[in-house]
């Protein structure tokens, strides 16, 4: 629901205001999918309740729900958040508007300008889930604390991107975990229709994770777009080369 000034509420089973990358449709990337480290971290969608305001350059958003990767849950499954709080701000500069910032191409005739932004979630579970009634799994006891901060920008025929997220996760008398991943992405047209791109995205576990090792993958590939200016119709083509072992 829209109210006035720019502010609205929204409620139902969404994605919250984490990473960019995973509330950029996958109809409007510039590869074929998104990042292995946007899927080993990214929030996927949950219930909840989310305030938004949008101004002329500044934005934000506060959901309140049952955590990450929860969709399609009910409310006492194990994998419930007991509550979990997401908050995003954005910031935009230049001379691009809101719309421009709903993918990650750059096409020749847009507007140039970029969009710098930070989003922090927090979750607890293990207290809520009924596990006699429902005869469920013993429910997990976790906090986990994620953080991200990604910025962007468009120049009218090319476009850089890159982004940083790192997680804390206490198991409730077991060691804590701490997780990053960044990623580096960008395009370039080189005519009105034809764009080529190249992406490294790296995960980072915490080294005492019995799977510890860094993964990194490199994407590169093109698209041509049958419209110029649109995404309406367009052939997209990538290699992805794993650098480490799976």
């Amino acid at each position: 629901y829209e109210f006035d000034r720019g502010v609205e509420i929204r409620w139902g089973q969404f994605k919250g205001p984490f990473m960019r990358e995973e509330n950029t449709s996958s109809k409007v990337q510039q590869a074929a999918d998104r990042s292995p480290m946007n899927e080993a971290f990214n929030q996927d969608r949950a219930q909840g309740v989310q305030l938004g305001y949008e101004g002329e350059n500044f934005r934000a958003k506060v959901m309140i729900g049952d955590g990450f990767n929860t969709d399609n849950t009910a409310y006492y499954s194990p994998s419930e958040a007991d509550w979990a709080v997401t908050g995003r701000v954005e910031v935009k500069f230049g001379e691009a508007s809101w719309k421009t910032f709903k993918d990650f191409a750059s096409f020749r005739e847009g507007a140039a300008g970029g969009l710098v932004g930070s989003a922090v979630h927090w979750q607890t579970m293990g207290e809520t889930a009924n596990t006699t009634t429902f005869m469920g799994m013993p429910a997990t006891e976790m906090d986990m604390l994620t953080y991200t901060v990604d910025a962007g920008y468009e120049g009218g025929g090319w476009n850089l991107y890159g982004a940083f997220v790192g997680r804390n996760t206490d198991m409730g008398g077991r060691p804590d975990f701490d997780d990053f991943g960044a990623l580096a992405q960008g395009g370039v047209f080189v005519t009105d229709q034809a764009e080529f791109f190249g992406r490294w995205d790296a995960i980072f576990p915490d080294d005492s994770r019995a799977a510890g090792d860094d993964f990194h993958t490199l994407t590169c590939g093109g698209n041509y777009y049958f419209f110029p200016g649109s995404h309406a119709a367009k052939f997209t083509a990538d290699v992805q080369w794993f650098l480490d072992d799976q």
